[in-house]
């Protein structure tokens, strides 16, 4: 998969996504040959370190991130559509938050258009699984399969 079509003049990422070797969930980190991003898949990552990340949790901005982890632990969750409602409260702010950043250099293909959740459901083992569609503002998508350790308080 391409990373992008041009690094000049662009602010470039690391990747936190490491390869997937097999069907086990993976923990987000940095490669031991590090990658180099741009495009939507430093718009991908950028939008999930913010929506799995708690908020307050980091000192240098106490507004970084979502409720998305606290809300389903604390959540009695009886109905599947729960899982919906809260994703979706969460990714509103969440987009919010990222597109207040954007600035004139921001290149389209790292803006976010829009994020829908096209699937989820609870695993067994306590694992919430949402899969994510995010669109730029360059026309360009990418779908995320999200894993969420998740287990009742």
């Amino acid at each position: 998969m391409p990373t992008t079509t041009n690094y000049s003049n662009r602010l470039i990422d690391l990747s936190l996504f490491p390869e997937k070797t097999s069907e086990s969930p993976v923990n987000l980190g940095i490669r031991p040959i590090p990658l180099v991003i741009t495009g939507k898949l430093k718009a991908s990552q950028n939008y999930i370190r913010i929506l799995l990340s708690d908020v307050g949790e980091r000192k240098e901005n106490k507004l970084f991130g979502s409720t998305l982890y606290s809300s389903f632990k604390t959540t009695n969750i009886s109905f599947p559509v729960q899982i919906y409602q809260i994703f979706s409260s969460q990714n509103l702010l969440v987009l919010k938050w990222i597109k207040e950043r954007y600035n004139d250099q921001t290149p389209l293909d790292e803006r976010i258009e829009k994020v829908e959740l096209i699937n989820y459901g609870v695993q067994p083992g306590g694992q919430i699984i949402l899969d994510i569609k995010l669109y730029t503002q360059a026309g360009e998508t990418a779908e995320i399969h999200l894993p969420v350790k998740w287990q009742k308080t």
